[in-house]
């Protein structure tokens, strides 16, 4: 177990409680998360969500979708602020998730986003990026979400405390996103950029 960590993230969600910690989101940044999945409604395809940590923002996803749009979350248990194993990890997310699995058409997928990508047949209407903060890994999985064709792209952390994200979406998308709260969202011309850039 690694208690430092464990003190390190309680004493920096103590000191400002405005920041998301833990695998949340602010109410602030609800408001983007609603934006980016109605922008999606007008398209087909179901919402992916990378990177499910505990399950607060898939929860949200799928209260703010329609009933017959298939969610689905995307982690591999790599990593979570309580320094959790990944077996606990994944079976405390798994319970999190139970009721919106059975009613609310979610599903989880138990891997990483390439592999997650290698595998994606069908065009997503939304890709939520919330996996890795590193700036490699963005960049990864936005290419990912352009190359499957996802109609919109939107992620977490758009902040200082997350410089690898800031990078990789300015560097992908330039000044043409939208940033509510600590959410950005790519506006509709990046269709067709090639992923390799």
């Amino acid at each position: 177990m690694n208690t430092a960590g464990i003190i390190r993230e309680h004493a920096r969600f103590l000191a400002d409680d405005r920041f998301s910690f833990w695998g949340s989101i602010t109410e602030a940044d609800e408001a983007g998360v609603a934006l980016a999945v109605f922008e999606a409604k007008q398209y087909d395809g179901p919402i992916v969500e990378l990177g499910t940590m505990f399950g607060h923002t898939t929860l949200l996803l799928a209260s703010l979708k329609e009933s017959v749009c298939k969610l689905i979350t995307v982690d591999n248990y790599s990593w979570n602020p309580f320094c959790l194993p990944a077996d606990v990890h994944r079976t405390f997310t798994k319970r999190t998730l139970r009721h919106a699995i059975k009613t609310a058409n979610v599903s989880i997928f138990d891997g990483t986003t390439i592999k997650f990508f290698s595998q994606c047949k069908t065009k997503p209407s939304l890709v939520f990026i919330d996996a890795s903060h590193e700036y490699a890994d963005v960049l990864d999985d936005i290419d990912g979400a352009i190359a499957c064709g996802a109609k919109v792209i939107a992620g977490h952390d758009f902040c200082a405390e997350h410089p690898g994200v800031q990078r990789a979406v300015s560097e992908r998308f330039g000044s043409d996103i939208w940033v509510i709260a600590n959410v950005w969202i790519a506006k509709s011309n990046y269709m067709g950029r090639v992923a390799t850039q």
